[in-house]
């Protein structure tokens, strides 16, 4: 799968079989997908996330929506997808969500379970908007595409007075915290 990394420009990366499936087992089992849940599928099939976008309801006999390429980046049709196939489940990026949650329509995606947030910071003032217009759960979730995807996940709650955590680690991950000499900080 392909990520752009730090640099911006695309790399191919190498993830085994076997962690690509502790993720979506990580994801089903701690999130309790099902059958009757749907999943947003808006990223390009060439991006990391997409993996999780395509695969985590159909490994539970669920469904995947598909946004086409003209409506990958468009919020209004995004939201409409969602309010019209009964999406219960989003991951975007920050930069997704944010003209999401200012589209009229949002308010009517009442199926909408759970939406995580990943690939880039996600900032306080945006969980709080979310928070302000959507009943649902909002995971921030952190990883490099090298460790399949996802690595670690904080459920956002009025709890973290500074910035937004990572979390802890997904099921089956260890995850080590370094200094600036690469060196293991305490816990």
């Amino acid at each position: 799968i392909y990520t752009s990394g730090s640099t911006g420009r695309p790399k191919g990366v190498m993830v085994s079989h076997a962690a690509v499936c502790n993720r979506m087992h990580w994801l089903i089992d701690t999130f309790g997908i099902g059958p009757a849940d749907a999943m947003l599928v808006q990223a390009s099939i060439n991006f990391d996330v997409s993996v999780g976008q395509l695969l985590a309801c159909l490994f539970t006999g669920g469904r995947s929506v598909l946004a086409l390429e003209h409506e990958r980046a468009d919020s209004a049709a995004l939201v409409e997808l969602t309010r019209a196939h009964e999406v219960s489940i989003w991951d975007l990026t920050p930069s997704m969500l944010r003209p999401m949650l200012d589209e009229p329509g949002v308010a009517a995606c009442s199926a909408l379970r759970h939406v995580f947030c990943g690939g880039e910071v996600l900032e306080p003032a945006l969980a709080r908007v979310f928070r302000e217009r959507m009943r649902v759960p909002l995971h921030n979730i952190y990883g490099p595409t090298e460790a399949a995807i996802d690595a670690t996940c904080w459920t956002c709650d009025d709890s973290a007075p500074g910035p937004i955590p990572i979390g802890r680690p997904i099921a089956n991950t260890e995850v080590f915290v370094l200094d600036g000499q690469r060196q293991p900080v305490s816990v």
